[in-house]
């Protein structure tokens, strides 16, 4: 497997990190994050293109929650189809989750998905997360969303903190989304 290298996205690359994203979510493109992260400057509130020499594979980046400020949540992340199944999903997660532990006052890095949706990144969270909870809230009586919470544990030692099915919105999100699109 080729070395990957991670590049913050900024002004001068969003476009890329925000093609990466439309392609992987056609119905839910959202450059303003990328946007806002970047003028941001804030490392809890931070988005990275991945490359294989010269060429963009995927996207990754974290940001915090108001809700939970030990926490911080995987954002967009996804990789081109063409280079799945190689390792390199694996290795941007785990690399993000490295990222993650350096940032001395988080706990918890923690990524929604949905197996309704039935993404390939779903089961990597699930294998290298350690903890992963249903999340039920913003079910109806006539749609089911199948959400779930992966958790991964940044401190050693520490004491997990189910995310016990607290309101985030999703279904509001999605929504503005698909609208925007």
């Amino acid at each position: 497997m080729k070395k990957i290298r991670y590049i913050k996205v900024d002004a001068t690359n969003v476009d890329i990190a925000y093609n990466l994203q439309k392609n992987e979510w056609p119905n839910e493109p959202d450059r303003g994050v990328y946007v806002k992260h970047y003028m941001q400057n804030d490392p809890k509130n931070m988005d990275f293109i991945a490359y294989i020499d010269d060429t963009p594979i995927g996207i990754t980046g974290v940001y915090q929650e108001n809700k939970d400020a030990s926490s911080l949540w995987l954002n967009w992340f996804c990789i081109s189809p063409e280079f799945r199944g190689k390792g390199y999903g694996r290795q941007i997660l785990l690399d993000t989750i490295e990222y993650c532990k350096q940032l001395d006052d988080i706990k918890y890095l923690r990524a929604e998905s949905n197996l309704r949706r039935n993404r390939p990144s779903t089961w990597l969270y699930i294998e290298e997360m350690d903890f992963v909870e249903k999340y039920t809230i913003e079910d109806t009586k006539t749609k089911k969303y199948g959400y779930y919470i992966c958790t991964k544990c940044l401190k050693e030692n520490g004491d997990y903190v189910a995310w016990n099915n607290k309101f985030l919105n999703f279904n509001d999100m999605y929504d503005t989304l698909r609208r925007k699109s």
